[in-house]
């Protein structure tokens, strides 16, 4: 995958398959996945740029993506109860100008919830899609 860590590949209408997993796939949804707070501060701050690169390629294949942080809450992040040193102000401001600027979908929850919640993202997206006709094509 050119970006996220997570997405769907199914059978068309037609009877092919959405993506040829022989080659880099670019997306039309994604879901990427970080284990904490911790880890999303280093994309921000030490990352800052592959991570941007990644969220503009999204952008530029209309991918919607959802960015899913385990073992997280907007509270914590606002709060500071994390071990970086990025600042919460700037955390914050950097999650939401990201939410504004790729048209991400900021999903916190427990480490147990996020293959769930992955799952039926994947799937609900999907469903939406061949419900919309958008496959058929």
């Amino acid at each position: 995958m050119s970006y996220g860590d997570y997405t769907y590949n199914l059978i068309l209408p037609n009877g092919t398959k959405l993506y040829d997993n022989s080659e880099t796939i670019s997306p039309i949804c994604a879901v990427e996945r970080k284990m904490n707070l911790d880890e999303l501060a280093g994309c921000f701050t030490r990352s800052r740029q592959r991570f941007q690169r990644e969220f503009e390629r999204a952008l530029d294949n209309h991918c919607r993506i959802y960015l899913l942080c385990e073992n997280s809450n907007w509270e914590n992040l606002l709060n500071g109860k994390y071990r970086s040193k990025f600042h919460p102000k700037a955390f914050a401001a950097s999650t939401i100008a990201w939410m504004i600027r790729y048209n991400l979908n900021v999903i916190f929850c427990k480490e147990e919830t996020s293959g769930k919640l992955i799952k039926e993202v994947l799937y609900r997206d999907a469903k939406e899609r061949l419900e919309r006709g958008e496959f058929d094509g």
